[in-house]
């Protein structure tokens, strides 16, 4: 390589000695403000933001935007963090880009996958670029008032009528249009007659002063000879000795009647005739107040499942504290919660090492209890219960696991849930101790967990004089594990097990497990502590 230091040549450009016009640094702000503008005038966009009331669901068809564009990071299936680049609007501001992804939107041909969709959080309108379109070989039609977006088929995608000068697709009312989704009619549709309505405006017949008991001549009558009896009994229904009870008790002690059962460490009971509802309903409101999310929109499911969450994701850091109290009242919360068990547990492991992605994540559970407040767990008398008594009444459980859940240490997640056949009364999610180097010893580990909480709730029924006689049944969807729970000839592939995990065939050989293949309700039930789905819809039940 050539040196550039000449100490007898005088640069033309800056006029000082020691090198050439070619090499000199004066070049290198130009240079550099050129890049810069040629990286700002990379996107185009106009738009405005005088509207702030624009639906997340609706699409603006805009022919001057370059790309599709969008401000709402839960609409994405799949999203690139890493893709960094600016915006400029019709004013000449530019604005950052975030991300960009894949967004899903349902059309009239189904599901439809928009590529190349830039997240730019400063933007107040989701944008469909017709350049874009028209590059992935649709095909854009403006007639009289209305657009037609074609597939390369030439079949029909969107439909949009034009509005106010302008085509915005709103899914919401294309679904309520076209009847894509139930419960959701038409506000212009005449409801139906209300007929209790219509016989209570009818004018009543007057009774009749004397009437036959009689239907026919010669019928035979049958005759009460008494009216009711008060039912016999050793004490009778006297309340005397109770009042008097009541009375010699407030006299030696400070006493208090409270009535029924209402709250319960910060948990609602309501009590009914043969069942009881728990839930935190204040309590969930109180979290969103908290953190100002009372107006948050809602959403279905309180984790994208798609999303890999990692202590190492190159995001910003956030106010660790901030995030720590979000996630204590969401444990909390668990307590009468099992569908949000997997995700808070998850979520729980980044406490020291929190990111903006991290905080998303636990802003989308809020969404999801926003939309959720009033559900509750429902525990039932059963009609088996009524008929053997509670000496002869078993509670089954189901374990479950998500094998390699944590891409940090390549650990899964153990989940098990126990009931009585109504409501869930014991659940876990929880991270195992040891990698596990197949599905089988993950799915092993999680049933020999749920064996350990099963003994331990055997031997609390027996204090309580429910002794369980039968064994207890404990569903695992794994055909592997429960051959190796009943038969040890599979020593080939046990041999990295370890020893302790063998007690649930020792348990099962005593007679207090059984295991064997989960239905498919139970399965449905112990799913939400195993991903971050929201499982088994029956399992809490709405409050009226």
């Amino acid at each position: 390589m050539k040196c550039w230091w000449r100490p007898d040549i005088k640069c033309r450009k800056c006029g000082n000695m020691g090198h050439m016009e070619r090499v000199c640094k004066s070049q290198q702000p130009e240079a550099s403000k050129a890049q810069t503008e040629e990286d700002e005038e990379q996107l185009f966009v106009v738009t405005c933001f005088a509207s702030k009331n624009n639906s997340s669901e609706s699409w603006l068809i805009d022919s001057g935007c370059t790309n599709h564009m969008t401000n709402n990071l839960a609409i994405f299936i799949e999203i690139d963090m890493s893709f960094i680049s600016n915006v400029r609007i019709g004013n000449g501001q530019l604005i950052p880009v975030k991300g960009k992804g894949i967004v899903a939107i349902e059309s009239l041909s189904g599901l439809k996958h928009i590529y190349d969709v830039l997240y730019v959080p400063d933007i107040d309108q989701n944008l469909l670029s017709v350049g874009q379109l028209l590059e992935k070989d649709y095909k854009v039609i403006f007639d009289d008032k209305w657009c037609f977006i074609k597939d390369a088929l030439g079949k029909d995608v969107f439909m949009v009528m034009m509005k106010a000068k302008s085509f915005s697709l709103n899914l919401l009312e294309d679904e309520q249009r076209n009847d894509y989704v139930k419960g959701v009619p038409l506000l212009e549709e005449k409801l139906a007659d209300c007929v209790a309505c219509q016989y209570g405006k009818q004018i009543r017949k007057p009774f009749p002063q004397t009437t036959w008991r009689a239907s026919h001549k010669l019928q035979l009558v049958h005759s009460d000879v008494g009216g009711p009896q008060r039912t016999s009994s050793l004490n009778g229904s006297d309340e005397k000795p109770v009042n008097v009870f009541k009375a010699d008790m407030f006299k030696t002690f400070e006493m208090t009647y409270l009535g029924l059962l209402s709250y319960f460490l910060g948990m609602e009971v309501k009590q009914g005739t043969g069942e009881v509802f728990i839930c935190q309903q204040k309590f969930a409101k109180e979290i969103l107040k908290k953190f100002h999310m009372e107006d948050c929109k809602e959403i279905s499911t309180p984790m994208n499942l798609k999303e890999i969450l990692s202590k190492e994701d190159g995001a910003e850091k956030v106010d660790e504290g901030l995030y720590r109290s979000l996630i204590g009242c969401l444990m909390y919360l668990t307590a009468t919660r099992p569908d949000i068990t997997f995700v808070v547990s998850l979520l729980s492991r980044f406490m020291n090492c929190a990111s903006k992605i991290h905080f998303v994540a636990a802003k989308r559970v809020l969404r999801y209890v926003k939309g959720t407040t009033d559900y509750d767990i429902k525990y039932s008398v059963l009609y088996n219960f009524q008929l053997q008594g509670c000496h002869n009444f078993q509670f089954q459980g189901f374990s479950d696991s998500d094998w390699a859940g944590s891409i940090d240490d390549m650990r899964s997640t153990t989940g098990y849930c126990f009931s009585f056949g109504s409501g869930a009364f014991s659940w876990s999610s929880k991270k195992q101790d040891v990698v596990a180097q197949s599905t089988a010893k993950a799915k092993f580990i999680a049933a020999n967990a749920a064996v350990n909480q099963a003994i331990w709730i055997r031997k609390i029924l027996e204090d309580l004089h429910m002794k369980q006689t039968e064994p207890t049944e404990i569903f695992v969807d794994n055909q592997t594990t429960i051959a190796i729970s009943k038969d040890p000839v599979f020593h080939g592939k046990t041999k990295h097990f370890n020893i302790r995990l063998y007690h649930l065939r020792e348990k099962q050989k005593d007679g207090e497990i059984n295991s064997g293949v989960g239905r498919r309700r139970w399965r449905r039930r112990v799913a939400f502590l195993c991903s971050g789905g929201d499982g088994e819809k029956t399992e809490h039940h709405q409050n009226d």
